[in-house]
């Protein structure tokens, strides 16, 4: 029996293979489906139109989910509507294997991905794409950052520098909350590590450790501040306290899913078996039936059409 038998970590192959993989079966059924649409994500949509007659969307408050998506509108040469679909599953696709990788880094097994595909497309899921765009786009930066970026080089200061400023300029509550939480764990683990180390060394502590420390408390001290001198409008700790029950509200069920999956496949050996991919394939299909018949479709562009003739109209009512 191997007492210290060595743990296997996720192959990053396999990794990329399953994010291109449901990439692909999101934009299938978006294409075929649509989704939820209202005021705020016609907005979006409306962004890639403008950037790309003029370079400049509709709204310059945190612009970079526009302009990736107006990049990455004029790479793929696809309509506006396809690119935008296409675009949401890559982003959705990307943020739930970046979730996934947080809670579990060591090798996935089948049931993993299954794990993946079925939160992807349950119901009340399979409309958060839509509406949340901007900040799944927001939190693959910061998982990024979670993940790769250890504080032990120069690369990683600048790694952190780029997709901090990429998160803050994608959506500002979002970054609040995420970043924050990145700042606390990062600095939590480097003390951990000083810790641990002997009492011959534990004198020379990490300056990447003593940075974070000073910062996340600088961090909070400018969240009350701007609470306090209402920062981001009126009531701004009303804001701030109601965009994160927003965002645990949205994120809340996607993580929850993904984290007993990941506990219940590390407990329960029976569930890495071949009965429990079976039992997990028909769920898929079963929540993949549920989730198109009870979606209706969305006609963007009749939509757009009527969107247009309403603001025509009303400088006419005026």
């Amino acid at each position: 029996m191997r007492y210290f038998e060595e743990k296997e970590s996720v192959n990053p192959f396999q990794v990329i293979i399953s994010i291109i993989i449901l990439a692909i079966c999101l934009f299938s059924f978006y294409y075929l489906k649509g989704g939820s649409i209202s005021e705020n994500e016609f907005l979006k949509f409306a962004n890639i139109q403008y950037i790309g007659m003029d370079g400049n969307p509709l709204e310059f408050r945190e612009p970079v989910a526009a302009w990736v998506l107006s990049f990455w509108h004029g790479m793929t040469r696809l309509d506006i509507l396809p690119a935008y679909q296409s675009f949401l599953a890559i982003v959705y696709s990307l943020f739930l294997h970046l979730l996934l990788l947080l809670f579990e880094r060591e090798k996935w097994k089948l049931n993993h991905h299954i794990i993946l595909f079925v939160t992807a497309f349950i119901s009340f899921n399979i409309r958060f794409t839509y509406a949340y765009s901007s900040e799944m786009l927001c939190a693959i930066f910061i998982f990024t950052l979670i993940l790769f970026c250890k504080m032990l080089s120069i690369f990683d200061i600048l790694l952190l520098l780029i997709f901090s400023i990429a998160a803050l300029y994608t959506n500002l509550s979002a970054f609040l909350v995420l970043f924050t939480i990145f700042v606390f764990r990062i600095s939590f683990v480097k003390m951990k590590e000083d810790r641990m180390k002997t009492v011959v060394f534990y004198k020379k502590k990490s300056i990447a450790s003593k940075i974070l420390i000073v910062y996340s408390i600088l961090f909070l001290a400018g969240l009350i501040f701007a609470g306090i001198f209402d920062t981001f409008g009126t009531n701004s700790f009303r804001f701030l306290a109601y965009s994160f029950f927003n965002l645990s509200w949205a994120f809340g069920p996607v993580a929850a899913l993904l984290f007993i999956g990941k506990i219940l496949m590390r407990t329960e050996r029976e569930l890495s078996g071949m009965i429990s991919s079976v039992v997990l394939l028909v769920l898929l299909m079963v929540v993949l039936f549920y989730s198109y018949q009870n979606i209706e479709p969305v006609e963007w562009k009749a939509l757009q059409k009527q969107k247009i003739l309403q603001q025509q109209e009303e400088p006419t009512n005026a």
